[in-house]
């Protein structure tokens, strides 16, 4: 019996470990080996679900795969190309040497698979270059999209072969950089480079690279213009409507080809004439009447072309430029009875874009809405849409036609309703009950808001049902109509919102408060009781609503707003405060000298929560500067940062109030004006360095200099150039800054830094020469190169340079040791300073 037992255990070990002892029986996914797989894939109707079975074998199919690639039967490679993308990194190596294979086939599915590796293959980007070169222009094109897909990386490696002598590589070169063309903007000099190429191909590609770019590629105008104009545009029809083309891609940046495309509009060719007149229409979109003039001449005389295509892109261009082409609506209104279906829709459309001018084609509008061909209705609707309130007697027929259309047109009629305003009124019932069972009811609920007071009573029925959803919407529409609805309706609006606002999220509660501000005033004294609430959730929603209403209310209720909210600050409970804070920082200007007043006050949640406030506001709250640098006089240093926080939030336009501020006597204003430029930070530094040279004004500058210090490597670059200004004042005290920023400087930064430094001790002026110094023994031995300038300036006359010269070497230590000798004479100097500074200098040299 033990004996079974012993052979039935080897026998399950041998099943379960046979692959630690190369007994691996080979893998399978759903059943099936990869050969029996593919087998599957030869046929054209299971090759869709293949791919996945494939990416599960993992990299240890990949060697049947790569061999996969160069079959001939359709689909095939596709499939394993989709397959080895996915199982990703691992397949990039493999992938390459197929590149290089002598089956046009693998080599076209493997620059396939690279393309759609992600992430995109940096290492892959030579060999798909390579293979855009290829003889077989399948595996060009494959390599080509790869490269289109790579971005960046691609534009960098193609760059060198735009110079290239070889034709090819130039083309390909221009081909990637156009597939790539949201990286491609500051190639355009590159590009226009290659207009005059000796190959028309490569000249045709950079076209298209150039259309790629778009309006960024504008600096070509130029270039083409010049092109436009020589004789060989003009003998070659394909290069002239390319440039045309390229041009019309930079719309308005490229008006300075409007006189050759005007020329154009001249010429023999249709084709050529037409495309000048979609060019100048692309150009001048929605240009003013000045501007336009000459091109809308020119425009309105090519509708009687002979040409239908010229008429059309003529009417086209003429509704792109728009309410500036009104000179045309005689013959735009006589080309809709047109027989040529191009001609006909863009007519329409140039009437449309024209506007209210058009309104004398209403009539003939409104019998296209009876039109059989579905895009003849589409264009009309939208066409009277843009005619607007003009077109009002048009809202029956619309509404109507909308009876037979899809979706998609009732949209166009809904949008089109839109933008008649209150002319839309007979559409309300329509409208009502659209409303009901639209998905996406908010273009309803805007024509219903233009249509105002008519539209109120019905809206507020549906808003009051219990059921009702979408109820945001509804109250942005009250809020839209505002003042056009009367006293009566407003108040009836307001006591059906009020009794919802404390019941509703708070989306919907913020909704009802701008709504509440915008129709009236009526409710503010009851949101103000409910600040007296004990519930905290409750006065919650009511600083949410007051900061609403705030915004639209005025004159004594906006004063008991304000009031209300500033009580509110000092609440117990914290969230009051911050929705308080939230509210009053929203309101602005308006809350600003009841913030200020705040500001001041003995009670430290209201004054911090008047502080915050006014640093949420940003720049809006630049008028309240003046009056927070003044309470730095009566603010402790816990206070003192406080103001210094808010201002500093409020931004760079503080700036100059700040500089102002430093002018003051009380060290306290000084303080906190200095403290507050270097929180703004580095673009504080000009105004800093302006203050440097304040020359009554000792402790500004002492303060200036600390907070340019404490600016960080971002004003580096401000403190170098300002080594070089006139007053030595300003020198002297950047030069100690620079000090303090060589910590935070870069490589480069810290050689220029002390090499100015350097520079500086050899300056006229005692005072630069004494700031070089303290600047340098911040720096300490971080500054050795100063040390032979350093021991000139202590053998020299100036005392002050001489005191300074001997703290610098100290700071710098035991690497000064060249300078002991100097040191040493210096221990009998006449001056004391000088004495002391050598002998502390050689204590901390030695040691």
């Amino acid at each position: 019996m033990k004996r079974v037992r012993v052979a039935f255990s080897i026998v399950l070990i041998l099943s379960v470990c046979g692959p630690l002892f190369g007994q691996d029986a080979e893998q399978k996914v759903d059943g099936k080996t990869i050969d029996q797989w593919v087998e599957t894939i030869k046929d054209p109707e299971s090759q869709r679900h293949v791919s996945g079975a494939l990416v599960k074998f993992g990299e240890k199919g990949i060697p049947r795969l790569i061999e996969l690639l160069g079959e001939s039967k359709d689909g095939v490679g596709r499939t394993v190309a989709r397959a080895l993308a996915q199982i990703g990194e691992g397949a990039v190596d493999p992938l390459l040497q197929a590149l290089e294979a002598p089956k046009v086939g693998s080599r076209r599915w493997a620059a396939n698979a690279l393309g759609q590796i992600y992430p995109r293959p940096a290492k892959a980007i030579p060999a798909l270059l390579s293979a855009g070169l290829d003889k077989d222009r399948s595996v060009c094109w494959e390599a080509g999209m790869a490269l289109h897909r790579v971005g960046q990386g691609a534009v960098d490696a193609a760059l060198p072969l735009l110079t290239s002598k070889d034709e090819n590589e130039r083309w390909l070169a221009v081909w990637v950089i156009q597939g790539n063309s949201r990286y491609a903007a500051k190639l355009v000099p590159d590009l226009i480079t290659l207009l005059d190429d000796t190959s028309a191909r490569v000249q045709a590609q950079v076209m298209g690279a150039l259309k790629s770019i778009g309006k960024p590629a504008a600096l070509a105008t130029q270039a083409l213009i010049m092109k436009l104009s020589k004789k060989e545009s003009a003998t070659n029809r394909t290069l002239e409507l390319s440039i045309m083309q390229t041009l019309e891609k930079f719309g308005p940046k490229a008006k300075e080809a409007l006189p050759e495309l005007l020329k154009r509009m001249a010429a023999r060719d249709s084709v050529i004439r037409s495309g000048a007149a979609q060019a100048i229409g692309e150009i001048l979109k929605d240009a003013d009447e000045n501007e336009a003039e000459v091109a809308v001449g020119a425009l309105h005389a090519a509708l009687n072309d002979a040409d239908e295509s010229v008429r059309s892109r003529a009417a086209a261009g003429l509704g792109r430029i728009g309410r500036a082409a009104v000179l045309a609506v005689g013959r735009l209104h006589g080309l809709l009875r047109s027989k040529h279906p191009g001609v006909q829709t863009s007519a329409i459309y140039a009437l449309g874009r024209i506007g209210e001018g058009a309104s004398v084609a209403v009539p003939d509008l409104m019998n296209m809405l009876k039109d059989n061909r579905k895009h003849i209705r589409q264009f009309a609707v939208s066409a009277l849409g843009g005619i607007g309130p003009k077109a009002s007697v048009a809202v029956k027929p619309m509404l109507k036609a909308m009876e037979n259309g899809d979706q998609r047109f009732q949209d166009s009629v809904i949008k089109s309703l839109e933008k008649m305003g209150a002319g839309a009124k007979p559409a309300l019932p329509k409208l009502l009950e659209l409303l009901k069972s639209s998905p996406f009811p908010r273009t309803i609920l805007k024509v219903l808001q233009n249509i105002g007071e008519p539209a109120a009573k019905p809206l507020l029925e549906i808003f009051i049902n219990p059921g009702a959803v979408r109820r945001r919407g509804l109250v942005d529409a009250f809020a839209g109509m505002g003042s056009t609805l009367s006293s009566e309706q407003r108040l009836e609006i307001a006591d059906v919102l009020y009794k919802h606002l404390w019941n509703s999220d708070r989306v919907l509660l913020v909704a009802i408060a701008r709504c509440l501000g915008k129709i009236g005033d009526m409710k503010v004294p009851e949101i103000i009781k409910e600040a007296k609430k004990r519930d905290s959730k409750r006065r919650v929603k009511v600083a949410i609503a007051l900061g609403y209403v705030g915004l639209g209310v005025e004159d004594t209720r906006l004063k008991s707003v304000l009031t209300t909210l500033m009580r509110m600050l000092g609440d117990p409970d914290w969230p009051v405060q911050a929705f308080t804070r939230m509210s009053l920082a929203m309101l602005g200007e308006k809350a600003i000298p009841s913030l200020i007043k705040g500001a001041k006050s003995k009670k430290k949640q209201v004054w911090e929560g008047a502080l915050a406030a006014l640093g949420q506001m940003g720049e809006k709250g630049e008028e309240a500067v003046l009056a927070l640098i003044l309470t730095f006089k009566v603010q402790d240093a816990m206070g003192r940062a406080r103001v210094s926080d808010t201002i500093s939030q409020i931004g760079e336009v503080a700036i100059p109030e700040l500089i102002r501020g430093l002018k003051n006597r009380n060290s306290n204003i000084i303080y906190g004006c200095c403290e507050s430029l270097m929180r703004i930070g580095p673009k504080a530094a000009p105004a800093l360095i302006e203050v440097l040279g304040f020359g009554h004004r000792k402790e500004a500058r002492r303060q200036a200099i600390h907070a340019l210090g404490a600016l960080g490597a971002g004003a580096i670059e401000t403190c170098l150039k300002a080594m070089s200004h006139k007053k030595a004042l300003v020198r002297g005290g950047v030069a100690k800054a620079l000090g303090k920023l060589w910590k935070a400087a870069g490589v480069k930064d810290k050689k220029a830094i002390v090499e100015n430094l350097i520079e500086a001790l050899k300056d006229k002026v005692s005072g630069v020469r004494v700031g070089a110094t303290s600047g340098i023994g911040r720096i300490g031995p971080g500054a050795i190169e100063a040390i032979p300038e350093l021991i000139i300036l202590l053998e020299g006359k100036d005392a002050k340079g001489r005191y300074g010269a001997a703290n610098a070497l100290g700071c710098i230590g035991p690497k000064s040791r060249a300078a002991i000798p100097a040191l040493k004479k210096g221990l009998k100097d006449k001056n004391r300073d000088v004495r002391y500074g050598c002998h502390r200098a050689l204590k901390l040299i030695e040691s």
